[in-house]
């Protein structure tokens, strides 16, 4: 049981309690959503997430095949997170009770989205293997590969930029952005670097919906039986990711309807 790490986690910090404040792990959020195979590794222990239990910092949450979470930080930013995905909650920084001076995830591997909450937009920041991103506002479906990252803005901004050649590029409503180590550059909705959460929505429209973190204790989903988020509601561009193999290229690239094809 997920409990088991709570109350591990408190012997742990008893135990640890002449460490610098620094290093110990606080509560930030609530897992409102759990789907199938999601577990949390804190302090070098790995355990099982069930849904209504808390999120700390410096925490990895993985999810497994045909498996989705959704994640409400205190100043309500909702992360979902789809399948064969893995993110670090870095490190978090409370300006208040509600609200982060510094809030700062890794996006390892995985398609996600992430949309704001009432935080400055400046306290986020989001890295991936290849990538940093600025959050303008308001949400972003962002896929994390090792070689490339994509990013596809729903509403508001990202600035989007490689973490060696320092190249970037500012991702609009209705644009996609193709990010590697040495480049930053936009692509079309309807190129082969496409990429949407749209999928994983259609599939259980509760992952996407954006739960304010006051209410999240009482809004926490109950299990779907069958539940299924895999290779077709991720698209080609997250297919490989979805199956925990390699991208196929000449697999038709999906189009999330909610784009319509960009102006000349």
């Amino acid at each position: 049981m997920r409990l088991s790490l709570a109350g591990w986690h408190f012997f742990a910090a008893a135990a640890l309690a002449a460490t610098p404040p620094a290093w110990a792990q606080e509560k930030i959020g609530i897992a409102v959503i759990v789907r199938n195979d999601v577990s949390g590794m804190l302090l070098s222990r790995t355990v099982p997430i069930s849904p209504g239990e808390d999120v700390f910092g410096k925490e990895i949450v993985k999810t497994g095949p045909e498996s989705s979470a959704k994640l409400v930080f205190a100043d309500s930013t909702n992360l979902a997170v789809g399948p064969n995905a893995s993110v670090t909650l870095d490190r978090f920084v409370f300006s208040g009770p509600t609200d982060y001076k510094k809030a700062a995830v890794t996006l390892v591997r995985g398609a996600f989205r992430f949309t704001t909450g009432t935080s400055d937009k400046r306290a986020y920041e989001i890295k991936t293997g290849v990538a940093t991103l600025s959050v303008r506002g308001t949400v972003g479906d962002i896929l994390a590969r090792e070689r490339e990252t994509i990013v596809t803005v729903v509403s508001g901004a990202i600035l989007a930029c490689s973490i060696m050649s320092y190249r970037c590029t500012v991702v609009l409503a209705g644009e996609t952005a193709k990010i590697t180590l040495n480049s930053a550059s936009k692509k079309t909705v309807q190129g082969p670097n496409a990429f949407s959460f749209e999928g994983i929505c259609a599939a259980d429209p509760s992952v996407c919906v954006v739960t304010p973190y006051q209410h999240a204790a009482n809004e926490v989903a109950p299990d779907l039986t069958p539940y299924a988020v895999g290779a077709a509601a991720l698209g080609a561009v997250g297919a490989g990711i979805a199956a925990g193999t390699a991208h196929s290229a000449s697999t038709p690239p999906f189009i999330p309807p909610l784009f319509s094809p960009a102006s000349p």
